[in-house]
């Protein structure tokens, strides 16, 4: 399961229901819980997502940014 959009489709829509929950007026456990459980969902959404993405041959000393092709000005310490 490689697809990073299944956890982020996963945890947006926890967060949509969870905040539907909070204004609905839900039982105070509930609402606790899912709180309770929203960070870790989030810190495996994004280690999904960054372990999903495709290895870049492009180094932050040649460019900034890995879809742009504007390349880095030299210095003076990287000539040396």
């Amino acid at each position: 399961m490689k697809n990073p959009w299944f956890p982020v489709g996963l945890v947006t829509i926890f967060l949509f229901v969870y905040t539907g929950l909070i204004a609905v007026g839900a039982s105070y456990s509930l609402i606790v819980s899912m709180f309770l459980i929203s960070p870790f969902l989030v810190i495996w959404m994004v280690v999904r997502v960054l372990k999903s993405a495709p290895v870049s041959d492009k180094t932050f000393n040649e460019h900034f940014y890995q879809d742009h092709p504007y390349r880095k000005i030299p210095d003076e310490a990287d000539n040396a």
